[in-house]
């Protein structure tokens, strides 16, 4: 009998199979002009101290409030669905996200263990399976794909360029 596969197994084999297709054929973007065209992706990678535990607390985790104690967020939360909430200061991400507009993904780890703040910021921005893997970042390559197709802009906001 096969064991059933690991959510990340299933997602690092469609992984996998979604880059062996890049290989193998062009990518097509239909109605680039369009409304895709229109389309926006906003990525806000927050540095420094963010907790996630705060930003988008797992309020339906029975456990969540006993392990965070004074800290937790709790009955002030915006609730997001049963599981996970967003800190009250983020009510336009959560109007955006009511609204269909925003997507929030909690609770997402690299495969990286290294427990390195630095090295794990690394494999974050480069995409990369492992620590310094690749000198580009994973958003460079993909505005990088785009633009052979049509045109992009791109804006970046910080006190470095990435």
């Amino acid at each position: 009998m096969t064991p059933n596969p690991t959510r990340r197994a299933a997602l690092a084999a469609a992984a996998g199979f979604g880059l062996s297709l890049d290989l193998l054929a062009r990518q097509a973007f239909a109605a680039s002009e369009g409304a895709a065209a229109r389309r926006k992706l906003i990525v806000v990678i927050c540095r420094g101290g963010l907790d996630g535990l705060s930003v988008t607390p797992p309020v339906g985790d029975p456990d969540y409030r006993g392990l965070r104690g004074a800290i937790a967020v709790d009955e002030r939360a915006l609730k997001l669905d049963g599981t996970f909430g967003l800190h009250p200061s983020l009510a336009g991400v959560h109007a955006l996200a009511q609204a269909g507009q925003a997507r929030i993904v909690p609770a997402v780890a690299t495969p990286d263990r290294a427990r390195s703040h630095f090295e794990a910021q690394d494999v974050l921005e480069s995409g990369a399976a492992v620590v310094y893997g690749t000198s580009s970042g994973w958003l460079n390559r993909a505005l990088t794909t785009l633009s052979s197709q049509r045109r992009v802009e791109a804006l970046s906001v910080g006190p470095q360029r990435p």
